[in-house]
């Protein structure tokens, strides 16, 4: 199965074709893939938990680069055999391409590579900001905190924690693999209930590996942001990964008004913090904390524990499988016919020249037999009118005046169509 796309820009098809074909290919199967995500965790959002909905929308994530890569790359971009360009431009011997256009094709065509850099350069200084950020941050020293922090991690099975403090932060928030780094003040005034259930989220996202997941989706939604796509699921990315959190936090303290309440808590004591959204934080949205705090005190206990293993198998593998049909789905693009040379050099000229007065010389020529012809019929004809059996029908005189004088009428005809395309030649 292929699609191919008819296209001519006034450009080599080297310079626009490739980006062009692999930028169309990514977006069809960005949109196959988020599609079957999407239909998915609808028809089953009440059955599947966070952590089967966060599977859903990472491999809608990443699915689609990798397969729109795969089949670019093995079925090439550009079509080389020649085909009638049905939706491709043509121009007429002797016109050249324009300036206008060969510039507009150029912008075009580094236009994709353009804006990925362009994303790239934000990413790079929003991870610079955050760096600034926590440049200050130091080791945790508060012994409460700590004693706690050791107990959840011995009772999750996550190795290595290293925790540190900052005055830059409103909220928790996770740093690569192994790092959680705690706000100063607005935990120090919760209970111990309170604060198992804050801490438990923060290492599940340890647990979870979201301290890389969540940079690395932030790159992806950088550099590709031309996707819009990639900004609708990166949103559902974090958001069911907080609730996958969530619920990890209620499965291992059992307490979901606890965590509800630290939620409200934070968000009164930090509300107008920068949360960055390229690190996994309790607090990420504030626009999220109302329905995740509705979530936890509504829900009952064994519903938010859930988590559904098998049925995130399922989900994987429905997910994966448009896969197969899209590594043989891509755009290639067929550039336009166009005709062979625009100008000539001065040696062509002069061999086109030669050409052309010898057809003319040929057509002289041929005019000038034809004339002579002409008056030998015509003498012919005339010689016959004389005899006496001429005005007799059915004599052989009279058929011989009659084919003399249809072989005239033909040779009057072919003078005056000569002379016709003599006067219509190119001087």
């Amino acid at each position: 199965m292929q699609l191919r796309l008819l296209i001519w820009l006034a450009a080599e098809p080297g310079t626009l074709a490739p980006w062009l074909a692999l930028a169309v290919s990514y977006l069809v199967h960005s949109l196959v893939w988020t599609g079957t995500a999407a239909l998915l965790v609808g028809i089953r959002a009440n059955a599947f938990s966070p952590a089967t909905r966060h599977l859903c929308w990472k491999v809608a994530l990443f699915g689609p680069l990798f397969s729109a890569i795969v089949a670019h790359a093995a079925t090439g971009s550009v079509e080389r055999s020649p085909a009638s360009p049905v939706y491709a431009r043509e121009f007429a011997v002797g016109q050249p391409f324009s300036s206008s256009e060969s510039s507009l094709a150029w912008l075009l065509g580094a236009f994709g590579p353009a804006a990925m850099v362009l994303g790239a350069l934000r990413f790079t200084g929003s991870i610079y900001q955050i760096r600034r950020r926590l440049r200050g941050r130091v080791a945790l020293t508060d012994a409460r905190l700590l004693a706690r922090v050791e107990l959840l991690r011995a009772r999750m099975g996550v190795h290595r924690v290293t925790l540190s403090e900052c005055d830059a932060i409103g909220s928790p928030l996770v740093i690569g693999a192994v790092e959680v780094c705690l706000p100063r003040g607005p935990l120090a005034a919760l209970t111990d209930a309170e604060l198992d259930p804050v801490l438990s989220h923060e290492l599940a996202h340890l647990e979870r590996g979201d301290g890389w997941w969540f940079p690395v989706v932030g790159a992806l939604q950088a550099v590709f942001w031309l996707n819009p796509l990639n900004h609708w699921l990166a949103s559902r990315f974090r958001e069911s990964a907080e609730l996958a959190c969530d619920d990890r936090a209620v499965e291992l303290t059992g307490n979901p008004l606890g965590l509800a309440r630290a939620l409200v808590h934070v968000a009164t004591r930090a509300p107008s913090a920068r949360r960055p959204s390229l690190l996994p934080s309790i607090g990420h949205s504030k626009s999220a904390l109302l329905p995740r705090v509705r979530r936890l005190t509504v829900a009952s206990p064994e519903r938010v524990q859930r988590t559904g293993r098998r049925e995130r198998v399922w989900a994987l593998i429905i997910i994966a499988a448009p896969s197969a049909l899209l590594s043989m789905l891509s755009i290639r693009v067929l550039p336009a016919q166009v005709h062979a040379k625009t100008t000539l050099s001065s040696s062509e000229r002069s061999v086109l020249a030669d050409g052309v007065s010898r057809a003319m010389d040929e057509q002289s020529q041929r005019l000038a037999e034809l004339g002579q012809r002409a008056e030998r019929v015509a003498s012919l004809l005339a010689a016959a009118d004389q005899q006496p059996a001429a005005a007799q029908d059915g004599s052989s005189e009279a058929t011989r005046v009659l084919e003399l004088s249809q072989e005239l009428r033909h040779i009057r005809a072919t003078q005056l169509w000569l002379e016709q395309r003599l006067a219509a030649a190119p001087e």
